[in-house]
């Protein structure tokens, strides 16, 4: 029963929103601007987290490899000296950190991937906000000119 009288509430005040927005075009076009600024700042929000979340595991992934190549060189030079068991561990170690290097790999790559469908997605929120405010921007000055002509009209 709640949830119908809050619906009937809320349609009427829709209603008299409705009213106001076509009383007041330009403020109406005033609000899609308001909107597309807030969207916009969203998105940018959304793209710098990701983005920063890019950067830390590429500079993770660098790290691992530059660790990797430390490892690789460190084993071969125990191979030399003949300490094999060291070599052996560190080599267990070696193969634990190119698990992690493949598992940073994906998940950079896939983040990436998100970073480049967050922007596509932004640049269609502006592009379709740009085109209603457009469409609302026409409406209003197809109706200014047709008030303008008649009050021409009466003029005469």
């Amino acid at each position: 029963m709640f949830k119908r009288l809050f619906n009937l509430i809320a349609s009427m005040f829709r209603s008299v929103i409705r009213g106001f927005e076509a009383s007041n075009p330009t403020a109406l076009i005033e609000s899609e601007k308001n909107n597309l600024r807030q969207e916009i700042v969203r998105f940018n929000k959304g793209l710098a987290e990701q983005a920063g979340f890019v950067y830390r595991l590429a500079n993770q992934l660098k790290e691992g490899s530059e660790q990797a190549d430390q490892f690789r060189k460190r084993i071969h030079l125990l191979l030399q000296a003949g300490d094999q068991p060291t070599a052996a561990r560190i080599a267990l170690q070696l193969s634990e950190l190119n698990r992690n290097n493949n598992e940073l790999a994906t998940r950079c790559r896939v983040a990436e991937e998100t970073y480049q469908n967050l922007e596509k997605s932004r640049d269609q929120a502006i592009a379709t906000a740009k085109s209603r405010i457009d469409r609302l921007e026409n409406l209003v000055s197809q109706t200014e000119i047709v008030n303008t002509q008649n009050e021409m009209l009466e003029m005469v």
